[in-house]
């Protein structure tokens, strides 16, 4: 948040306007690969062996898949439809990211998986406090490709650090080879892919919001504002995330036990929903002051779309995102496949319309009304599996 005031607002809408298209552009992520591995590895937690044998295969397909995408980002000056040359251009050269995110990503999963919650948290500290070291600085000497380029520096030192960190659960084998069967290959990437479909279709809807802006306002003051205005929720979403990241193993150990899962679903929805539901309200109440303070009077006007977006984050992390997370341990990824198209097909739908007819304010209540119709979906869901 503090490189608004390093960028001007101008830097700062075409920063957010490249972030956002290489997130658009790297949807297919590792294909699922870290997700299915953090659910076979906790499934075979008691067999060192055989959950050391998944991590390695998933890493290993992770990596390769990483190159798909790194590929893609290379050549996305070709077909992406970029707004400007130097955006085109800087996409490209974030071509590596891909490689490196997927490794941070494995690395932070084999914690995990472990239960290593403490050395985890010390990487998401650590990789918090050197966003902010490395990318201050390299914006304000050297500017808007100063923080775009960051994005390396701050992966290599998160890379590095958590390999020094979790040097003493790397017993895994690094190597391509597998004694896994075909069918549990198979098993594994069918449930890789589905996640990434599933996941990639969920970001894919967090990303609309601003590529629509690009695409049908084309003004960086309007989408350095409207980023402003989900800049907090966003980072908000870290809450919900890191208490999955904790009692996720925990219920995909006990996936089968209904009854255990339908009475700590309920204790997990009471604290995320509770928290979220202070959170949202307290942000509200502030924003016409916080806003101006923290990010500068220049964004005042972002206040009317971080104020819907706030609702619209009590919805996703007080019930969805823990729902969601819930029916993954579950092994219904089509469940999860089903609801996220659903509210992908409302999103698109909302988004154009509305930001046709009232701008950057209509993505943002587009983008609520979807938290609330997908957090509706996954409660009803659960709610009747676990009384079952």
């Amino acid at each position: 948040t503090i490189i608004v005031r390093v960028l001007s607002k101008s830097d700062y809408g075409t920063y957010s306007y490249i972030m956002n298209c290489m997130g658009m552009v790297s949807l297919l992520g590792d294909l699922g690969c870290s997700m299915a591995t953090g659910q076979f590895c906790n499934e075979n937690h008691a067999d060192t062996k055989r959950r050391n044998t998944f991590f390695s295969y998933g890493l290993s397909r992770g990596v390769a898949f990483s190159s798909i995408v790194a590929l893609l980002l290379y050549f996305s000056p070709w077909y992406y439809p970029f707004r400007t040359e130097d955006a085109a251009m800087l996409t490209r050269n974030l071509c590596l990211m891909p490689f490196l995110s997927t490794v941070n990503n494995f690395l932070l999963t084999n914690l995990r998986i472990r239960l290593e919650n403490h050395l985890f948290g010390v990487i998401n500290l650590f990789q918090t406090l050197i966003h902010y070291v490395a990318i201050l600085p390299m914006s304000y000497w050297i500017g808007l490709r100063g923080a775009v380029y960051s994005n390396y520096v701050i992966s290599l030192l998160v890379l590095v650090f958590s390999l020094r960190v979790s040097r003493k659960h790397l017993d895994f084998s690094w190597c391509w080879n597998t004694s896994l069967s075909h069918s549990e290959r198979k098993s594994f990437l069918k449930l890789a892919f589905a996640s990434q479909l599933n996941s990639g279709t969920a970001q894919g809807l967090i990303l609309l919001d601003v590529f629509l802006l690009g695409l049908i306002i084309g003004d960086d003051s309007t989408i350095a504002s409207y980023k402003v205005a989900s800049t907090v929720p966003s980072a908000l979403a870290f809450i919900p995330a890191s208490i999955i990241s904790y009692i996720g193993p925990y219920f995909a150990r006990n996936n089968q036990d209904l009854n255990w899962v339908r009475q700590n679903y309920r204790k997990l929805l009471a604290v995320c929903a509770g928290g979220s539901l202070l959170i949202s309200g307290t942000a509200i109440l502030t924003a016409p002051w916080t806003i101006p303070l923290v990010f500068g009077k220049q964004y005042t006007d972002a206040v009317p779309c971080f104020m819907v977006l706030m609702v619209g984050y009590f919805f996703h992390a007080g019930i969805q995102t823990p729902s969601q997370n819930i029916i993954y341990t579950q092994r219904k990824v089509r469940v999860n496949i089903v609801i996220t198209f659903l509210s992908g097909a409302a999103n698109c739908v909302l988004d154009t319309l509305w930001i046709l007819n009232a701008g950057s304010i209509g993505a943002a209540w587009a983008t609520t009304a979807v938290h609330m119709f997908s957090a509706a979906l996954c409660f009803g869901y659960l709610r009747r599996r676990t009384s079952a």
